[in-house]
């Protein structure tokens, strides 16, 4: 009797619940819990009528190699109705003014605007985009970067499936080069689908893809970025923040509607990371994502922990109930969570291994404190346009 009432002591059964549940948590706040299905191509293709004009606007900051990559591609889309592409640049690079003067004897449908040599009070990315937008002659505006191309033709007729009366921002997805480092892979997946799955429920607020269209509309009735002049960068990430809240926000991933960005250098992904720290107190939207990432980063140490003590407990106690609760609760909160992150690394279609998902996941914890480290330790005068 006395080794039965051991065998079920209640408190032992209460912890072993309790590890399990813990387990469970730290599944259910994994991001890729949610679900987004495909766009299926056949139903993009069928919608090939009475697409609207676009513009596709970007803007190139030294970089004449890279334009001369990525940009025809873009210039040579088969978009059966007309669309035009404007390229905001500097004057005083003589290699980019040439690069244009070839290209547009070649594309009639390529535009150039040349920015001032200074731009108090306003960073020049979003001076240019603004420039961008008002010189566009058509409604709907899709806004990318230089370093992005499809790997379609039919990209641009893609994205314009989006583009009805119904819908007045579209949130697209573009994916990183195979070659990028193979954590910065799992975490642009990761962050992306977290934003494209609030964006699917109406409550957009950020993006990390610079893959987005809107109404011109719309950014000119609202002053464009008015609202966050101060600040250098995070122009994709105010976009989305000011405008898909003020209408219906549809969202691009099938398959032709992605972009593809070019290998990012490790000073580009610091700095892009550092740009989104200063920014991101100022995203409507921004408490909620950060207490999920907290929840999403911390719960499964805290399952890892305690079902290690549990074991080691179980053992030294010969408790058999402790130690088998506490061996599933770890292969739950691995093989789940490693489940999750699988189905979205298929979606997405990146080349990280299945062993090493889970990993990647244990491991964001610590590149987050990384970057925040780099932003504590950087010239915060660096983050804004209103430089003495």
């Amino acid at each position: 009797m006395d080794n039965l009432n051991l065998f079920f002591n209640p408190i032992i059964i209460g912890i072993s619940v309790t590890i399990i549940l813990i387990a469970i948590l730290a599944v259910l706040t994994s991001p890729f819990l949610n679900k987004l299905k495909m766009g299926r191509t056949e139903d993009i293709q069928k919608q090939k009528e009475n697409l609207p004009p676009i513009s596709i606007v970007l803007y190139a900051h030294e970089q004449t190699t890279t334009l001369a990559q990525n940009l025809p591609v873009l210039l040579e889309q088969t978009y059966p109705s007309s669309y035009q592409v404007i390229v905001v640049t500097d004057k005083d690079n003589l290699g980019t003014e040439d690069l244009m003067k070839q290209l547009c004897s070649k594309y009639p449908h390529l535009y150039v605007i040349y920015l001032p040599t200074s731009s108090r009070y306003m960073s020049r990315r979003k001076l240019a985009i603004t420039l961008g937008v008002k010189a566009a002659q058509t409604e709907w505006i899709v806004i990318t970067e230089p370093t992005c191309k499809p790997h379609h033709t039919n990209w641009l007729t893609a994205m314009a499936y989006h583009f009805n009366d119904s819908v007045g921002f579209v949130m697209g997805y573009a994916a990183l080069s195979n070659d990028t480092p193979k954590f910065w892979q799992f975490e642009h997946a990761m962050q992306a689908y977290h934003r494209l799955c609030a964006a699917k429920h109406q409550h957009a607020w950020s993006t990390n893809s610079p893959n987005i269209a809107l109404r011109k509309s719309m950014f000119m009735e609202n002053d464009g970025f008015r609202n966050n002049l101060r600040f250098a960068r995070g122009e994709y990430d105010f976009l989305v923040n000011e405008y898909a809240c003020k209408t219906t926000t549809d969202i691009a991933i099938a398959k032709e509607e992605w972009l593809y960005e070019d290998e990012q250098s490790k000073e580009e992904w610091r700095n892009l990371h550092t740009n989104f720290l200063a920014i991101r107190s100022k995203l409507h939207g921004h408490v909620g994502y950060c207490t999920k990432m907290f929840f999403y980063s911390l719960l499964p140490y805290i399952s890892i922990i305690t079902s290690f003590l549990g074991i080691a407990g179980g053992i030294m106690r010969q408790q058999w109930i402790l130690l088998c609760a506490s061996v599933l609760a770890l292969l739950l909160l691995i093989i789940l969570r490693t489940l999750l992150a699988k189905r979205v690394n298929k979606l997405l279609e990146n080349s990280i291994g299945t062993a090493s998902l889970f990993f990647h996941e244990i491991a964001y914890c610590w590149h987050s404190i990384s970057y925040r480290f780099q932003y504590w330790r950087a010239d915060k005068v660096s983050f804004s346009s209103h430089k003495l």
